[in-house]
C-alpha cells in the first residue's frame, strides 16, 4: 500500500467512526483536507507525541508523512503552498 493510500485509510477509518463523509482523492477539497490533515501531524509537536515518542517512532511516522504528502502534490500541484512546505 502506497504512503498515500495509508494516511487516505487511516483517515477515513476516524471519519467512519464519527459518521462523517469518506475523503476521496477524486475531490479537489479532500485533496487539501488531507494535506492540511499531514501538515498538522508534521508539527513538531504532534510528530513528537511532546517528546514522547522514540527517536526511530518520530523518524517512521516523518517519512510515511512526507512521503504521502509528496504523493499528494503529484496528483495536485495546485495544493495549497502552506501545505507542501514541510517536503
Amino acid at each position: 500500500m502506497s504512503k498515500l493510500a495509508s494516511i487516505l485509510v487511516e483517515q477515513n477509518r476516524w471519519r467512519a467512526l464519527m459518521k462523517k463523509p469518506l475523503l476521496s482523492l477524486a475531490s479537489a477539497e479532500d485533496r487539501q483536507s488531507l494535506a492540511v490533515t499531514i501538515g498538522f501531524k508534521l508539527d513538531p509537536e504532534v510528530l513528537t507525541c511532546d517528546g514522547e515518542c522514540s527517536r526511530s517512532e518520530v523518524n517512521r511516522k516523518y517519512m510515511l508523512l512526507t512521503g504521502a504528502l509528496k504523493q499528494l502534490v503529484k496528483i495536485d500541484p495546485s495544493l495549497s503552498l502552506q501545505a507542501s512546505e514541510w517536503i
